[in-house]
């Protein structure tokens, strides 16, 4: 899809353009309706955007009399500034009418909230950038414990639902991962007990490969290989060790490739 205009935007009106492409790609068409109550700007403004979108992708899309709207052509094969995210689609979706009796067009599965306390991510966030030890009351699902202990963090990570503190433990002797919402509270500050450069685990990436069980069906396969983008029934988990035993759990599997074990029992 051609550029044409080389005519500078404002950062204010590229959004807009990425909006236009947006409907245009999702929905299929667009209005200076849209753009209106999008951005509350005027319609004169709106239809010179359109101008300004069509000029630079002249291709892109067409007026189409009978609805007075642009309609998306078959040249607009990608997205140029618009995401082609579903996120994107959702936010699209959001903004279209639909019947209340319908429900929403895009439903969210709400998880209990994982949350650290302010004040103790502020206390670790000041401790990792000065390089210093941190005494925490830690409550330990692994250990069964309860207690104030010492760590020296240097990185936070995040597993997509919930975020931890990669720290060097001063009762364990190595580096691991501390889930901040678990962290009662925090005290006094002290030297560091291990430098971040130590956390190879941390520091460098590996691999491990995927593949579909064997024992399932051929449709099965494919249904997995479809959804995973897999090819030949098999993919790469890309992460650092520290951070890999986190998307085989999303998985379903831990390291040894075994089923996670289940930590609630449901209640009616």
């Amino acid at each position: 899809m051609p550029r044409v205009s080389s005519t500078k935007v404002s950062r204010a009106q590229r959004d807009r353009l990425a909006h236009v492409e947006q409907l245009l790609w999702w929905r299929g068409w667009v209005r200076r309706r849209d753009l209106v109550e999008a951005f509350g700007i005027s319609s004169l403004q709106a239809s010179h955007d359109l101008r300004e979108y069509r000029q630079r992708h002249p291709s892109a899309m067409q007026y189409d009399q009978s609805t007075a709207r642009y309609t998306a052509t078959a040249q607009l094969r990608r997205p140029v500034t618009a995401d082609e995210s579903l996120e994107e689609a959702a936010r699209v979706l959001a903004h279209s009418p639909r019947p209340a009796a319908a429900g929403p067009w895009v439903g969210r599965v709400a998880l209990p909230a994982r949350r650290a306390e302010p004040e103790v991510a502020q206390a670790v966030i000041r401790a990792m950038l000065a390089g210093k030890a941190l005494r925490i009351r830690y409550a330990s699902l692994h250990s069964n414990t309860f207690r104030w202990r010492w760590i020296t963090p240097h990185a936070l990570g995040h597993d997509g639902w919930r975020w931890h503190v990669r720290a060097y433990s001063a009762d364990e002797g190595d580096f691991r991962d501390f889930v901040l919402g678990r962290i009662a509270e925090t005290a006094e500050t002290g030297p560091a007990a291990a430098k971040p450069e130590d956390d190879i685990a941390w520091a460098r990436e590996s691999a491990t490969a995927i593949e579909v069980n064997p024992a399932l069906g051929d449709a099965q396969r494919r249904a997995l290989e479809l959804d995973f983008i897999m090819k030949a029934g098999r993919l790469k988990v890309v992460a650092s060790p520290a951070l890999q035993h986190y998307a085989l759990a999303a998985l379903g599997l831990t390291q040894d490739g075994q089923p996670q074990p289940a930590r609630f029992a449901r209640t009616r």
